[in-house]
């Protein structure tokens, strides 16, 4: 399961983009989750430079912030989505134990 935020995680205006969800995840009738399978990159209200997060495995909570930093022509040959910069060594998703 997973989940992208346009706008701070869990704030009051923030739009939130899930994978799936089960009957019980939402507390209030009125949270009412967009499926992002139902959304098109294009449509999405996207601004240059503005933060978004990514949250990986609800219950490991991996969290990811995205900037959005603008869209140019794709080049042929070249695979996309392409990874322009990351911090760290990406941790194992299920350590031995």
């Amino acid at each position: 399961m997973w989940s992208f935020y346009l706008g701070k995680p869990y704030a009051k205006k923030t739009i939130e983009y899930i994978s799936h969800v089960y009957d019980d995840m939402y507390e209030y009738e009125d949270e009412k989750p967009i499926f992002a399978s139902k959304v098109k990159l294009k449509d999405l209200p996207l601004r240059k430079n503005r933060k978004c997060y990514y949250l990986f495995d609800f219950g490991d909570e991996w969290w990811h912030e995205i900037r959005y930093l603008g869209e140019e022509q794709a080049l042929p040959g070249k695979r996309y989505p392409k990874i322009l910069e990351k911090h760290g060594e990406s941790p194992p998703q299920y350590p031995d134990e």
